[in-house]
């Protein structure tokens, strides 16, 4: 009888286990699906988005392969990891709202980054190694303290929009002319005076002061 007793428990409390965790999995991963019904509401996101996307830098790190979207806006975030370079199919990267004042080099490896927002930080220096981001094609740098953007982002031929705005930065790079794909550049409250005539002289290229 002890025995059927016994089993009966570690039966029932394994279950109970299992639900926790899957429950705490679910908290760190996505909360947006549960409320995608909510009133008749159908999402305009399919069940393959929400389980790339996270909110959760650890447990991101602890899937990294799954990872396409990862939302770390207004965490309070004063330093990022040199372990997200894992996020190797890493789509979109939001920094946004947080007390950065740099950027690991090592993301340099997030090669099918396409969107990176970092807007109301407080990083003074973008890493040149942001080069080897050769998928990217939105960059939100507003409201930091930039002083220059690297002449190596040349080789960001990808890259369709930039935002500089509210910035401390005094100049754009004259080699960003290489930059074929790029159509946009948001330059208002920064100390840019003079736009490089190389950039001007692009037709399709629209510089927004």
């Amino acid at each position: 009888m002890k025995i059927i007793i016994l089993f009966c428990f570690a039966f029932f409390a394994t279950n109970a286990i299992s639900q926790f965790r899957q429950c705490c999995d679910n908290r760190h991963h996505c909360n947006h699906q549960s409320n995608s019904n909510h009133n008749g509401y159908n999402s305009k996101y399919s069940d393959s988005y929400y389980e790339s996307y996270y909110t959760d830098l650890d447990f991101a790190l602890r899937n990294p392969s799954r990872v396409k979207t990862l939302d770390l806006s207004h965490q309070n975030l004063s330093k990022i990891p040199w372990e997200i370079r894992k996020l190797e199919n890493l789509e979109v990267l939001i920094l946004s709202n947080n007390n950065l004042t740099e950027l690991p080099w090592e993301m340099r490896y997030l090669k099918r980054l396409k969107r990176l927002d970092l807007e109301n930080n407080y990083i003074t220096k973008l890493p040149w190694e942001f080069r080897y981001l050769e998928n990217l094609q939105e960059l939100n740098v507003s409201n930091n303290n930039l002083k220059e953007i690297p002449w190596e982002f040349r080789y960001l031929s990808r890259l369709v929009f930039i935002n500089v705005s509210s910035n401390p930065i005094s100049r754009l790079p004259w080699e960003l002319k290489h930059c074929e794909s790029l159509r946009r550049i948001v330059i208002r409250n920064t100390n840019i005076t003079e736009v490089p005539w190389e950039l001007k002289s692009k037709d399709y290229l629209h510089i927004l002061k």
